[in-house]
């Protein structure tokens, strides 16, 4: 069943109906975002999340993960790449689909820790140009991106400089981060940085405790929105 939700309005109406169906019985598997959950759970609206409610004094310097290749995640990081002491570090994909994804990882390791260490912004972004087959077009790009994720999650296995924020843009990106780069089982859900974009803080069992994942979808937002919310990442790290 697809929800095509437009409003919460919407939400509200399917979700109600979803509670009347599982008392009849029915039981569903949900893939959703945010606030599916909000609505479904009955969870009352509040503020926007500030920078200083989802800081991690522990950490150094903010991590951003880009894997999402749509036009919009594009124009976000293009914007942010021109942000000060932001440090852009393109992760090939051309070297990942050959089959030379660890040694990729390898190269970018000890630039996004150098930058971490010194309180920077490190951008890991995966390289704009989209490598297809013919018989990749005809399944929705799922190979390679599969192999970019597993590339990206090794990365993020290996770094040993825990960030004060990191964020994964895109969803394929946050969902393999989360998983299987953080080890995440259990997380908490704060709230909203932006519209649509959650926040978790990481569970006991996770690669950094009490750390937070910013879960940024790849078309959420305008053009500035993914600079903007670093900004004010900084900005709630230095309050």
């Amino acid at each position: 069943m697809i929800v095509n939700a437009r409003s919460y309005d919407d939400l509200t109406v399917a979700t109600e109906g979803i509670r009347r169906a599982r008392r009849r019985g029915r039981r569903f598997l949900f893939r959703t975002a945010a606030s599916f959950v909000r609505s479904y759970s009955g969870i009352t609206e509040r503020p926007l999340l500030a920078g200083e409610e989802i800081v991690d004094p522990t950490g150094s310097g903010i991590l951003v993960i880009v894997g999402s290749y749509v036009p919009k995640t594009t124009a976000q990081l293009d914007r942010l790449l021109t942000a000060e002491a932001v440090e852009g570090v393109e992760f090939s994909a051309r070297a990942v689909t050959a089959g030379n994804g660890d040694a990729e990882a390898d190269r970018v390791l000890p630039l996004v820790e150098s930058a971490l260490r010194a309180g920077r912004t490190a951008v890991v972004y995966t390289s704009r140009d989209v490598l297809l087959t013919s018989r990749m077009q005809s399944e929705s790009n799922l190979e390679p991106s599969a192999a970019i994720s597993t590339a990206l999650v090794s990365l993020v296995r290996r770094l040993q400089t825990r960030p004060r924020f990191l964020i994964g843009k895109g969803g394929i990106t946050s969902s393999a981060v989360a998983t299987q780069g953080l080890g995440i089982r259990r997380a908490t859900v704060l709230g909203q940085i932006l519209p649509g974009v959650p926040v978790w803080r990481q569970g006991a069992e996770a690669k950094w405790p009490g750390g937070s994942l910013i879960v940024f979808p790849g078309n959420v937002g305008d053009n500035n929105a993914l600079r903007e919310v670093v900004a004010q990442l900084k900005q709630g790290d230095s309050a």
